[in-house]
């Protein structure tokens, strides 16, 4: 049985052989680097891919060569007219530039019915068997975008909607909550018909809490909630299961990088006798292989954070060691996974929960850093994703809605232990209105939050309030 898992997990491997040698822009690639044709014919197990990537850590394929007309043909096995899948990246490659008047462009990729069939027979029908529901069919509720090109943090989990794959379950799209009345009213609903489980992103869990908490709201039926799209505060974690979910889901996902859902998914908490919490995300076997590396390209060793490298070979599009932008700990080589009723290791990565894009994962003052994963858990607990974080290299500002100007002296008191006391000396709390900070942490309707930004903080003097 084992023996068999391997040889599934390692076809990876050859499709990246495969893909160097019959790929055009692969193949130039090699003779670029000057990476000799016999290296190429050793990659038949992902050990020994793995090694021939430490060994030539070379930027194979990069964001800019995803943005284009032609949705990446020249990452392609297959002719334009096989690939009938279209997706692109949910944020936009130039932010900087569109504040100065320039266009926005999105990474953008193609893949094959073929490459749709073998991920949703994966990935949907063994996830939720795994899940063990003591009925069917089962109903599911998406309070979120999903299904347009560039989907949103749900899409780790799209296979589920839209008869992707054959599985008993019932999908209900809401969509994304405009307003919280909206939402709340959605929620209602979502009891009436016996929701099973909630698909949704971190920013719709934090508004979902409040009204949970001010209404006396708990579902009756739920024994999932499943998120991507970003980091949960780790408060909410107590919350969710008070709302009613018995397991607390986190995707991973890289909507360039993989076709009709996730590259990882993992039990973040868990109140079920049945489900047990994993150590983080596990990468999906033999679809795709992940590695965390140094800057240099060099795979780290376990416990130590650094950048994910995605290799996801499909025929419609084929990227081997992409950056995303992002970065992780790597917390195993190897993932323990239930196969039919016996638990075995398997050659997969897994991650920690906590991802950031690297440009945000910390802050440089005065040669000092300070990880936002303390800023941003800290302000979290106060005022869930609704706050602002500005800095240069001098300063850091922190900015909250005024609804929440009584617990700024407990957050300063909490702060002053969690930071170095020459940083929390160049640190400003201010408030603003509420429409304000949703504006800058939602821009262009965009449902990840963007709570830090690094930027002139006086440009927005007028909109702040000096406490």
């Amino acid at each position: 049985m084992e023996l068999f898992i391997k040889r599934y997990i390692n076809q990876i491997a050859k499709n990246v052989r495969k893909a160097f040698r019959e790929i055009s822009f692969y193949r130039k690639k090699l003779k670029k680097f000057g990476i000799p044709k016999s290296e190429v014919d050793k990659i038949a197990n992902v050990e020994y891919l793995d090694k021939f990537l430490n060994k030539y850590p070379y930027p194979y394929v990069t964001s800019e060569d995803l943005i284009n007309e032609d949705y990446s043909l020249n990452l392609s096995f297959v002719p334009q007219e096989k690939r009938v899948w279209i997706q692109t990246s949910s944020g936009y490659e130039g932010l900087v530039d569109f504040m100065k008047g320039m266009k926005l462009k999105r990474k953008a990729v193609a893949y094959t019915r073929k490459d749709l069939k073998k991920v949703s027979e994966l990935l949907y029908q063994k996830g939720l068997m795994e899940l063990s529901f003591s009925h069917k069919p089962v109903n599911i509720g998406i309070f979120a975008r999903i299904g347009d090109m560039c989907g949103s943090g749900a899409y780790p989990f799209i296979g589920i909607s839209g008869n992707y794959v054959k599985i008993d379950a019932r999908t209900l799209y809401f969509g994304y909550p405009s307003t919280d009345l909206q939402l709340f009213q959605w929620m209602l609903e979502a009891e009436s018909l016996g929701i099973d489980g909630i698909i949704t992103v971190p920013s719709v869990i934090d508004r979902m809490l409040k009204i949970a908490e001010e209404k006396k709201f708990k579902f009756s039926r739920f024994t999932f909630l499943a998120y991507g799209g970003d980091r949960l505060i780790p408060t909410f974690f107590s919350k969710i299961h008070q709302l009613g979910a018995e397991v607390i889901i986190s995707g991973y996902s890289v909507q360039e990088a993989f076709p009709l859902g996730g590259i990882g998914w993992g039990i973040v908490s868990t109140e079920s006798s049945k489900i047990e919490k994993t150590d983080g995300i596990i990468i999906t076997p033999g679809l795709c292989r992940v590695r965390i590396t140094d800057k240099r390209g060099e795979s780290v060793s376990i416990g130590e954070r650094g950048y994910i490298r995605i290799t996801s070979i499909f025929e419609g599009t084929s990227l081997i060691d992409y950056f995303p932008g992002d970065v992780a700990k790597l917390v195993d080589n190897e993932a323990e996974i239930n196969w039919k009723g016996r638990k075995i290791k398997i050659p997969s990565t897994v991650i920690d929960f906590d991802i950031y894009r690297a440009k945000e994962y910390s802050i440089r003052i005065r040669e000092r850093t300070v990880p936002t994963e303390v800023l941003i858990d800290a302000c979290g607990e106060i005022s869930g994703y609704n706050f602002l974080i500005f800095y240069n290299t001098n300063q850091i500002l922190i900015v909250f809605p005024i609804s929440v100007s009584k617990k700024i002296y407990q957050f300063k008191q909490k702060l002053s232990l969690l930071v170095p006391q020459e940083v929390y000396k160049r640190m400003r709390i201010c408030l603003a209105k509420n429409e304000f900070i949703r504006k800058m942490v939602f821009p262009l309707n965009h449902h990840k939050p963007h709570n830090l930004y690094e930027l002139d903080v006086e440009k927005f003097g007028e909109e702040l309030y000096e406490i």
